[in-house]
Parts: C-alpha cells; sequence; structure tokens
C-alpha cells in the first residue's frame, strides 16, 4: 500500500509540473460544449478521469473476483462437510465392526462408498493380524 501511495504522489506531481511547464489555452470541444482552458490543467484533468476510470474498472474486477473466491470457499466447506460425515461413518462403522467381531454377529453395511462390506473387511483385517 506505501508503494501505491508513492506511486500516487509522484505521478500527481508530474501532472503538477506538466501543468504549470504548459499554460498556453487550448480549445476543448466536446458534444455541444466548447471552452477555453489552460492546456496542463486540461491535460491534467484528463489524466485524472482516466485514473478514476482505471481505479474503478479494477474495483469492480477485485469485486468479481472477490465473489469467485467466496462460491469457492462454500464449495469446498460443503465437500469438508460431506468428508467429515463420511469420515464419522466410517469411525462408527469401524466400531460396530469391532463390536459385532467380539459378539459373533456379522455387520454388513455395504453402502459405505468404495464398495467393501464390513465381513470382507473383519476378514481381511484378521488375515493381517495373523500374519
Amino acid at each position: 500500500m506505501k508503494n501505491y501511495l508513492l506511486a500516487v504522489a509522484f505521478t500527481a506531481l508530474l501532472a503538477a509540473v506538466y501543468s504549470v511547464q504548459n499554460a498556453g489555452y487550448v480549445t476543448v470541444r466536446f458534444l455541444f460544449w466548447t471552452r477555453d482552458v489552460p492546456q496542463g490543467i486540461w491535460e491534467a484533468a484528463i489524466f485524472a478521469a482516466g485514473c478514476v476510470v482505471m481505479w474503478l474498472l479494477s474495483l469492480f474486477g477485485s469485486m468479481e473476483m472477490r465473489d469467485r473466491c467466496m462460491e469457492k470457499v462454500s464449495d469446498l466447506e460443503s465437500r469438508i462437510g460431506k468428508l467429515e460425515k463420511y469420515c464419522a461413518l466410517q469411525e462408527e462403522t469401524a466400531s460396530r465392526r469391532k463390536e459385532s467381531s467380539s459378539g459373533g454377529e456379522q455387520l454388513l453395511s455395504c453402502d459405505i462408498p468404495g464398495g467393501e462390506c464390513a465381513a470382507e473387511a473383519d476378514k481381511r483385517d484378521r488375515e493381517e493380524q495373523q500374519e
């Protein structure tokens, strides 16, 4: 921000020097408007107007970028919520597997993403523990 302010101050200084050095009058005609103004003042005013227009355009661009980022953040937050629910379901299923393997009953939970039933996972876990 400090560099930006220095650049604006330096540009304003250059515009002021230019205005003082070009004191001659020019006739400005725009649509139905005609006016005699000092050349340096006129050109400094046009430069300032251009700066304001570019600032407004960049402001609108940054607002659009912020909206896109906020949309992406909300999408990612919803994805995180889904993954947290999935992890909680996995933990619950794992605890049920442990309970069912000690009690002798089998728990079937084939609705878990990945397609592996709890009975198959228990069998695989037992084989890994035996090795």
